[in-house]
């Protein structure tokens, strides 16, 4: 999303949001769960530095009907080890559709098709049996943990390049998780199986959502990760 586009979204401008994404947006219109006080501090850096906009956050689009149901967002560029962190946060009434699971996936892998992009990270609250399981689709594997002071106990998830080929598990090389986190990471899990046995069965939803390309201030365009594919 552009800086205009935050405005927008900030704004709950749906005419402004409707010009500049082409996406359609439900009323009341607002930032997804947890972005709305990052997103005016990536309006704010995207302001000085426009070159990074694909590099904060996309808006996840329905493909059949253009609805805005949440977005996926890089924490910047990568770093100096050739990292990247990933969060992603759909609107309440659009969770549980496959849609987070979908952009990310397309998120990673636009990623890894960056120069000098080696590592990409997730972060999940521990308590948030859909974020921890979209993470644990990919077979990433939690690597460690922080303390958040809004929503408690963050899990870093982490996968390389080679373990997404392969569909296997980084080893947990960094900041072990201590005892405490290992059986919050037990008790999630077995919340996690119970929330699966109840849910109903959905089918795949692979092409199901876009990533809205980006428009850039001096009228460019970024393609969206499902855009480059298809033109290849």
């Amino acid at each position: 999303m552009s800086a205009d586009t935050i405005d927008a979204l900030l704004a709950g401008n749906v005419a402004r949001l409707r010009s500049l994404t082409g996406a359609e947006f439900v009323a009341p219109v607002g930032p997804p769960p947890y972005m709305e006080e990052s997103l005016p501090v990536v309006r704010n850096r995207l302001r000085e530095r426009p070159a990074e906009m694909a590099w904060w956050n996309w808006l996840v689009v329905r493909r059949d009907n253009r609805h805005a149901v949440g977005s996926v967002a890089f924490a910047g560029p990568p770093d100096a080890a050739g990292a990247v962190l990933i969060g992603y946060a759909m609107y309440p009434e659009r969770e549980g559709s496959g849609y987070a699971t979908e952009a990310t996936r397309a998120m990673v892998e636009w990623a890894f098709e960056q120069p000098g992009v080696r590592v990409v990270r997730v972060l999940a609250p521990v308590w948030n049996t859909p974020a921890v399981h979209v993470a644990e689709k990919f077979g990433l594997r939690p690597v460690g943990s922080y303390e958040d002071d809004e929503v408690g106990e963050v899990l870093v998830y982490e996968t390389g390049r080679k373990y997404l080929d392969v569909g296997t598990s980084p080893p947990p090389v960094r900041q072990p998780l201590d005892s405490r986190n290992q059986q919050q990471e037990k008790e999630a899990g077995d919340d996690r199986r119970d929330h699966e046995q109840q849910e109903e069965v959905r089918p795949p939803s692979e092409h199901m959502v876009d990533l809205a390309p980006l428009h850039c201030l001096d009228g460019s365009r970024h393609v969206s990760p499902q855009e480059a594919r298809r033109e290849e």
